[in-house]
């Protein structure tokens, strides 16, 4: 819908408090769908919905059967706060979330589906042998979501470069060595190294392309991109 790309592009800009719903709105020549939203938390609301519904459909595309469940945690996590790789809707949401999220009743289900997300790549990973059996994938998965999205408020807040590159190598520099299984150690910290290098940038590397053996045991039906 238009008005929905036109207000993720005020919000975006001017944060909820500054952006009056008549410039979001009714100033824009768009009056398709403008009849739903009598409020600007109304259309607040619509914002973070679309914005974290595409951003769910494209870290669906992350994660799949053919990648191990580990290499796609990393990049999904990425992508969820790199704000280099979001459209206007995504980029929008994530403001609405961080000013006005619990009165707009939007943050719990937006974190209980990252953490979903999470927990369960990290049993995934565990059945290919890349996670340790012993960890608590409950656990793990709040420690995960605790760790990325404090490192998007603190980049946020700062607006220093290449803040949200040292906060996730140092979430990774933290987590990697408490639950990867020792025989894979040296290959996900390359793994990632490879990913925070991308930070900032609007692409991906593919995951699962098979262009290089990793060291270890390689599970069977997945291949690990190198």
């Amino acid at each position: 819908m238009a008005i929905l790309h036109q207000a993720a592009s005020g919000f975006e800009q001017h944060g909820f408090c500054a952006a009056g719903l008549g410039h979001l709105v009714h100033n824009t020549g768009l009056s398709e769908g403008a009849e739903d939203f009598q409020s600007k938390s109304d259309l607040a609301r619509a914002v973070i919905e679309e914005g974290f519904v595409r951003l769910a459909d494209v870290n669906a595309r992350l994660v799949n059967g053919r990648t191990p469940a580990l290499e796609s945690l990393i990049d999904v996590a990425h992508l969820t706060v790199d704000p280099s790789r979001h459209d206007p809707l995504i980029a929008a949401a994530h403001r609405l979330l961080r000013e006005v999220g619990d009165q707009l009743e939007s943050t719990p289900v937006v974190f209980d589906s990252w953490r979903t997300t999470y927990r369960n790549l990290l049993s995934r990973a565990i059945a290919e042998d890349d996670v340790r059996s012993d960890i608590d994938t409950d656990e793990t998965a709040q420690l995960l979501l605790f760790l990325i999205y404090g490192g998007h408020l603190i980049t946020t807040a700062t607006s220093q470069p290449g803040e949200l590159k040292r906060q996730l190598t140092l979430t990774w520099k933290t987590l990697l060595p408490m639950i990867v299984t020792g025989a894979q150690q040296e290959y996900f910290r390359e793994f990632t190294a490879r990913r925070l290098a991308a930070i900032g940038s609007r692409s991906i590397a593919p995951t699962g392309a098979g262009n290089a053996k990793r060291r270890g045991r390689r599970p069977k039906g997945t291949t690990h991109d190198r």
